[in-house]
């Protein structure tokens, strides 16, 4: 018998939490697929954030001095934005491809 189980979390630091959470309930077995509760672009784009930078986040908090940690959330900060800004010079990139 297949069993479906859909719930938002909202207490859970990263996906990998969830999924080990789950298969501790439900077994290995249990497939377990995590996304963002709704499809709008900021959602979407905070959902992707999110995976990116939480696990370097949790081991600069809790393995790291203050300052170290405060250093470190700026250096995430930075990969980011090139993330993001690498992403947005191939949306324009691609849009205007389609132009020509």
């Amino acid at each position: 018998m297949k069993i479906k189980i859909e719930y938002i979390d909202n207490s859970a630091i990263s996906e990998e939490e969830i999924v080990s959470q789950m298969k501790h309930i439900f077994g290995p077995s249990a497939y377990i697929e995590t996304y963002p509760d709704n499809n709008q672009p900021s959602t979407l784009i905070k959902h992707a954030i999110k995976n990116i930078i939480t696990d370097q986040q949790v081991v600069s908090f809790f393995d790291d001095p203050k300052r170290l940690y405060d250093m470190k959330v700026r250096d995430l900060r930075v990969d980011i934005l090139r993330i993001c800004s690498d992403i947005f010079d191939e949306v324009i990139e691609d849009n205007e491809g389609k132009w020509e």
